[in-house]
């Protein structure tokens, strides 16, 4: 599986992820429900942590982003938006699939 590839399942396995177990905003994860941020749906799939994940890379690009980290990562930033929604996140994730899989 070319990186390309393989960043594309990724993001569609989160996207599945959020869809079953809940979204949430200012957190990682809700230890009690499952229930995710959109770097915390990555992290569940990514076996080796999300840090230097191209699956993060390109969503950061697809979603117009500084990629500087700061003291929070610009997706967090992103996930945590007052107007953000799960269905934001999820669809952000299937659209940037998509553009990897051209």
């Amino acid at each position: 599986m070319n990186d390309n590839k393989g960043a594309a399942k990724i993001l569609r396995d989160a996207a599945e992820y959020i869809g079953e177990h809940g979204w949430i905003q200012g957190d990682l994860e809700d230890e009690a429900t499952g229930s995710v941020c959109a770097l915390g749906a990555i992290n569940n799939v990514v076996l080796n942590g999300w840090n230097d994940c191209g699956a993060l890379v390109a969503l950061t690009a697809h979603l117009g982003l500084d990629p500087t980290p700061g003291f929070l990562h610009p997706i967090a930033k992103w996930n945590d938006a007052k107007e953000r929604t799960a269905e934001d996140v999820i669809l952000a994730f299937k659209r940037t699939a998509e553009e990897l899989e051209r």
